[in-house]
């Protein structure tokens, strides 16, 4: 009976994108050079551009996709493919609760989970909120769901840098 979920986990690890060890390097080279910029937003006197996506929340969307894969395989769910219609309809979501430095979700939309996070704690976090959320672990698990998308973009409420991190799912 072990081998169904061990071929499910390989199947997951195949959707979710593994990538090759030289990638990965490259990869891991790009994101540095990245963060240091990141601190540029959140230096003394400067104001967010809420329209810009924060480096390190777009960095994090891959890993919360494969968070989001492995969750629902471990609650007997197929993984979800990543479709770039609703990374556009989540990117476009994202943008928007920054620009009006609000938290809604989008009327009559079913599927849909929201995550604020602050700029100075790992926008990973989404996903163990969501997780402990009945409605939202209701959402990211729920069985008609087939496809998948994310956005991140940062925001200013209140004197504090934010992150919106948005997971629309689709049939």
């Amino acid at each position: 009976m072990k081998k169904p979920l061990i071929t499910a986990v390989a199947a997951a690890t195949a959707l979710t994108g593994a990538v090759a060890a030289p990638a990965q390097a490259q990869l891991s080279s790009s994101l540095s050079s990245l963060s240091s910029l990141s601190s540029l937003s959140s230096a003394p006197g400067k104001r967010f551009d809420p329209g810009l996506p924060w480096d390190t929340a777009l960095a994090s969307l891959d890993g919360t996709y494969r968070k989001i894969n492995m969750g629902r395989l471990s609650a007997g769910r197929l993984p979800l493919l990543r479709d770039a219609s609703l990374d556009a309809e989540a990117q476009a979501w994202a943008e928007e609760l920054s620009r009006t430095n609000s938290f809604r979700y989008i009327e009559g939309r079913e599927l849909q989970n929201i995550a604020m996070i602050p700029q100075d704690q790992n926008p990973g976090k989404a996903y163990e909120i969501w997780r402990e959320d009945p409605a939202a672990a209701g959402a990211m698990f729920a069985p008609q769901a087939r496809r998948v998308g994310l956005g991140a973009a940062h925001g200013w409420v209140e004197g504090q840098g934010w992150v919106y991190i948005i997971v629309m799912l689709g049939r």
